[in-house]
C-alpha cells in the first residue's frame, strides 16, 4: 500500500464523517434540544460514547468484521465524529457550553463508592428482570 493510497483512504473517512455529521445534525437539532443537552456529564459522556464505539469496533474485528446493522466502517466514522465533538467541547466549553449543576445529575452526585453501589444495584435489578440471564 502506498502512502498516497493510505492518505486518500484516511481522508475519505474524514469526508464521510463530515457528511454523516451534517445529516445527523438535522435529526438531532430539533425540538429545542441544544447540543450540550446530549452530554449530561460533559466530557465524561463523550468519552463514554467513544469507549462504546471502541468496544463495537473490537467486537466486529474479533468477530471477523461481520455485522447485521452498523458496519465497522460506520463505527469508525461515528468514533471520528465523537472525537471531534470532544475536541470542540474542550475547546469551547468555557466560552459557550452551559455547565450542568451536579444536583441535576441522575446518579453520580455522590462519592465513588456510593456510585458503584448504586450502579451494582441497578445491574442486579436488570439481571433479575431478565431471569438471571445477561
Amino acid at each position: 500500500m502506498s502512502d498516497d493510497a493510505f492518505r486518500e483512504a484516511a481522508l475519505g473517512f474524514l469526508d464521510a464523517a463530515r457528511a454523516i455529521s451534517d445529516k445527523k445534525k438535522e435529526d438531532y437539532d430539533s425540538g429545542g434540544v441544544e447540543i450540550e443537552d446530549y452530554w449530561l456529564y460533559g466530557y465524561k459522556s463523550l468519552m463514554t460514547y467513544i469507549w462504546n464505539k471502541t468496544l463495537r469496533a473490537r467486537s466486529l474485528l474479533d468477530g471477523g468484521g461481520k455485522a447485521n446493522f452498523e458496519s465497522l466502517e460506520d463505527t469508525v466514522i461515528d468514533a471520528i465524529n465523537y472525537w471531534s465533538f470532544l475536541g470542540a467541547f474542550l475547546k469551547l466549553r468555557d466560552q459557550t457550553m452551559k455547565p450542568v449543576p451536579r444536583s441535576m445529575y441522575p446518579i453520580g452526585n455522590e462519592d465513588t463508592e456510593t456510585f458503584k453501589r448504586k450502579l451494582n444495584e441497578l445491574f442486579k435489578a436488570w439481571k433479575a428482570r431478565r431471569g438471571g440471564e445477561l
